[in-house]
C-alpha cells in the first residue's frame, strides 16, 4: 500500500461509519427538532416541531428563567427518562397531558441536582401564581424520580435542603419563604439594609 493513498477497505469503512453518523445525527435532530411560539403576550416558548403554535401556556426551562449550569453534563439519555417518567407515572395519584408536557419539555432537561432544583422552583411558583394547570402532588413525585435518578448518576448539587424544605410547604407559606429568602439575599449583597 502506498502512503499517499486510501485502501478501498478503508474508504468503505470510513464511508460506512459517515452514514451511521448521520441517522443517528438526524434521529436524535427529530427528538429534540422544537419549533419557537410567542404568546400573545409577547413573550416566547418552544414546542415540539409538527405541532402547532396554539394560545395558552407552554413551558420550557428558559421561559421560566431558569439557566442550564455551566460546563453541565447534558441531560440524561432518552431511555433513562424514560424509567424515571413511568416511575413518576406509577406512583402518582393522577397523570395528565399537563404532567407529560412539563416533564417533556422542563424536567427532562435537568443535568444536575441543583438544576432540577431550579427548574421545579420555577414550576412551583408558575403553579401558585396559576400559570400552570398541575397537580402539585404529581410535580413532587416526578421531581423526587428524576432527583433520585441523577443522585445514581452522581449528579449532585447544592441547595437540596431547602428545596426539600419548601417542597413540603403549602403555596402561601412557599411565597413568604421566598420572599424572606430574597431579602435575606439583599442584605447579604449590601443592597436592603436591615433594620
Amino acid at each position: 500500500m502506498r502512503k499517499d493513498r486510501f485502501t478501498d477497505e478503508a474508504l468503505a469503512q470510513a464511508k460506512a461509519l459517515a452514514e451511521l453518523k448521520m441517522n443517528d445525527a438526524e434521529s436524535f435532530a427529530e427528538a429534540y427538532d422544537y419549533a419557537r411560539c410567542q404568546r400573545p403576550d409577547g413573550s416566547f416558548y418552544g414546542i415540539a416541531d409538527g405541532t402547532l403554535c396554539r394560545k395558552g401556556k407552554e413551558v420550557s426551562p428558559e421561559d421560566l428563567g431558569v439557566k442550564p449550569p455551566k460546563g453541565g453534563v447534558g441531560p440524561m439519555n432518552s431511555s433513562a427518562l424514560a424509567d424515571v417518567k413511568e416511575a413518576a407515572k406509577s406512583e402518582a395519584y393522577s397523570w395528565g397531558d399537563t404532567h407529560d408536557k412539563l416533564f417533556d419539555k422542563v424536567y427532562a432537561k435537568a443535568e444536575t441536582t441543583a438544576h432540577l432544583g431550579k427548574i421545579h422552583k420555577a414550576v412551583m411558583k408558575a403553579v401558585d401564581e396559576g400559570d400552570i394547570d398541575a397537580k402539585e402532588g404529581t410535580l413532587k413525585i416526578i421531581k423526587k424520580a428524576l432527583g433520585d435518578r441523577l443522585k445514581t448518576e452522581m449528579r449532585s448539587g447544592q441547595g437540596a435542603k431547602r428545596e426539600a424544605e419548601l417542597a413540603n410547604m403549602t403555596p402561601e407559606e412557599r411565597r413568604r419563604a421566598r420572599t424572606a429568602d430574597a431579602i435575606k439575599q439583599g442584605i447579604k449583597n449590601k443592597v436592603v439594609k436591615s433594620r
